[in-house]
C-alpha cells in the first residue's frame, strides 16, 4: 500500500490511497459506509504552545494494516470533552471532536490532539476536514509568514520571525531620526510572542521617559523627576507588589503595597475542610483626584472612598458595602454571607445586592447564590433578581425560584420588604 499526499497549487491537502490488488478492487467495491471510525485517543491539555494562534491541523498520517491513522492538533476551550465521529461523503472526510459540544465552558482556550483510527479508506480518494475547514498536513503548528528585519548601522534590528514573533533588538525612531525606544526580545521563538527582557523609552529630547526590565518598572518627567515606579519582587514563598504613580501636574495618583503566599484555607463552618490556594493581602492602597483631594483609601477593616467633591462614595466591610450618590443619597446596599457546602466544595456564597430608588424605596435586588447540583458533583453560581416600581408594586420575579425570600436572613432589607407589595 502506497500513501501519496498531493499539493495543490491552492496548498490544499489530498489524500489518496491507492491499493494495488485491482482485481480483489473490481469484485469487492469498497462503499462509503463501509468507512467507520474504529477507535480514537484524545490528548490532555497542552500548555507548551499559544492556542489562540495555533493552526488547526493534521500532525500524523500513516497506514497500519487496513486502517489509516490520522491525527489532528487543534485549539478549544481548556473545559472541552471530546467524544469524536467521522463523517464521509462524496469524497469528504469530516473529523469532528463532538457532534456537540461536551464539557463545561471555561474562561481559556487549550491545545488538544486527537487520533483517529479509520477502516474503509483504502482506494480511496479525499480531503480532510476538521469540523467545518479544510486540514493539512504540517510541522507548523502556527500560520507562517515570510520572516522580516531591519538593517540599521549594519546589524540586523526588528527581526521577526516565520510566525510573526519579534526577536532580538527593536529599536523605533521619531521623524527626526533620533531614538524613541529599544527593547530587547529572546531569539528563536516558537512557543509564544514574548515580552522583551527590558524596554527603554526616550523623549525627543533624548531624555529617558521609561525603563522597564525584569522585577521593576519606572517613568519619568522630561526634567528628570520620577513619574511612576512599580516593583514586583518575590521572596521565598511571598510576592510583594508595590508602586505609586504622579499626575502631569506632579500631584500623586496612587500609591500601594500589596502580598501574596500560599496558604491552607479553612472554613468556620465546616472544620473540617482544607484548601490550598493563594492569599492576597493589603498592606495600604491609597488613590488621589487631581486635585490631591483623597479618592480612595483602604483600612483593614473599612475600605472608603470618595466622590470628588469630598462626598462619601462608598464603605465597605467584610459583610458587606453601601454605595452613596454625590448628594449623599444611598444608591446601593449589599449584604455577604456564607453556608456550609458539601466537605468536597468548602463554603457556599450568598451575595444580596439591593438598589434603591432617590426616594429611599427599593428598585431592585439581585441575590447570587453557589448551588451544587448533580449529587455534589458540580456547582455553579446563579443570579435572581426581584424588582419594584416606585410605588413599592413588584414588576419581576424569577421563574424558577422556590424556597424562602433571600433577603429574609438580612435584617435591615427584610423589615423594609415587609410592607411592600411582594406577590
Amino acid at each position: 500500500m502506497q500513501v501519496r499526499i498531493l499539493k495543490s497549487t491552492a496548498v490544499s491537502l489530498l489524500i489518496l490511497i491507492t491499493a494495488f490488488n485491482s482485481l480483489s478492487q473490481q469484485h469487492n467495491p469498497i462503499k462509503n459506509d463501509e468507512v467507520k471510525l474504529l477507535k480514537w485517543n484524545a490528548s490532555s491539555c497542552n500548555n507548551t504552545y499559544d492556542p489562540y494562534r495555533l493552526k488547526n491541523r493534521i500532525t500524523q498520517l500513516e497506514t497500519r494494516g487496513d486502517s489509516t491513522i490520522i491525527t489532528v492538533n487543534f485549539s478549544d476551550n481548556c473545559c472541552a470533552g471530546f467524544k469524536p465521529k467521522i463523517v464521509f461523503a462524496e469524497n469528504k472526510l469530516t473529523l469532528l471532536p463532538y457532534e456537540k459540544y461536551l464539557g463545561e465552558y471555561c474562561t481559556c482556550n487549550c491545545c488538544f490532539s486527537i487520533e483517529f483510527e479509520i477502516s474503509g479508506l483504502a482506494g480511496k480518494e479525499y480531503e480532510v476536514y476538521f469540523k467545518e475547514n479544510k486540514v493539512e498536513l504540517s510541522g507548523d503548528h502556527y500560520k507562517v509568514v515570510e520572516p522580516k528585519d531591519t538593517l540599521y548601522n549594519g546589524v540586523k534590528i526588528n527581526r521577526t520571525n516565520k510566525y510573526g514573533f519579534k526577536e532580538g533588538v527593536w529599536i523605533t525612531f521619531y521623524k527626526t531620526g533620533e531614538k524613541k525606544s529599544i527593547s530587547q526580545y529572546p531569539d528563536d521563538l516558537v512557543y509564544y510572542d514574548s515580552r522583551p527582557f527590558w524596554y527603554k523609552g526616550y523623549y525627543a529630547s533624548g531624555a529617558l521617559s521609561q525603563y522597564s526590565r525584569n522585577d521593576t518598572s519606572e517613568s519619568w518627567f522630561e526634567d528628570g523627576e520620577i513619574k511612576s515606579q512599580f516593583i514586583k519582587y518575590s521572596s521565598g514563598d511571598t510576592t510583594y507588589d508595590s508602586g505609586f504613580r504622579k499626575y502631569e501636574n506632579r500631584n500623586l495618583e496612587k500609591k500601594y503595597f500589596k502580598k501574596s503566599y500560599p496558604i491552607v484555607f479553612k472554613s468556620d463552618l465546616n472544620p473540617e475542610y482544607e484548601s490550598q490556594g493563594n492569599a492576597s493581602e493589603t498592606i495600604y492602597e491609597e488613590e488621589y483626584y487631581t486635585n490631591g483631594k483623597l479618592k480612595y483609601e483602604y483600612g483593614d477593616d473599612t475600605t472608603y472612598a470618595w466622590h470628588e467633591n469630598g462626598q462619601l462614595k462608598y464603605k465597605s466591610y467584610e459583610s458587606g458595602k453601601i454605595k452613596y450618590d454625590e448628594d449623599g443619597i444611598i444608591e446601593e446596599k449589599s449584604f455577604d454571607r456564607f453556608e456550609r457546602g458539601p466537605d468536597d466544595w468548602g463554603d457556599l456564597g450568598n451575595f444580596l445586592q439591593v438598589y434603591f430608588y432617590k426616594n429611599g424605596n427599593i428598585k431592585e435586588i439581585e441575590f447570587v447564590r453557589d448551588e451544587v447540583f448533580d449529587h455534589g458533583s458540580s456547582m455553579s453560581r446563579f443570579r435572581y433578581y426581584w424588582k419594584w416600581d416606585i410605588a413599592k408594586k413588584m414588576t419581576e420575579k424569577p421563574k424558577k425560584w422556590k424556597g424562602d425570600y433571600p433577603w429574609e436572613r438580612f435584617k435591615e432589607i427584610n423589615l423594609v420588604l415587609k410592607t411592600y407589595e411582594l406577590h
